[in-house]
């Protein structure tokens, strides 16, 4: 019981940083959740639906302005 009384006087004494503590941990699993529902959405649009319908999504190394050359179109169209 001593235990539990020096957990709540020390998170009362200082009540300001007792709020934005559980605040940030309360926006912290909130941001978590939601992430983790959305990937699982995009997961399970992705399992459901044909292949012809998946895209293939690249990233040049240096910059996201450059995109994929058209020389591979042949090549990527000939993928099963």
């Amino acid at each position: 019981m001593k235990l539990l009384r020096l957990i709540g006087k020390n998170a009362l004494r200082n009540p300001r940083r007792s709020v934005l503590t559980i605040l940030s941990i309360t926006v912290s699993i909130f941001l978590v959740s939601t992430l983790q529902a959305i990937l699982r959405q995009f997961d399970s649009v992705a399992e459901g639906s044909d292949s012809s319908h998946l895209r293939v999504i690249t990233r040049h190394a240096v910059s996201l302005a450059h995109d994929l050359p058209v020389a591979h179109k042949a090549r990527i169209a000939a993928l099963p």
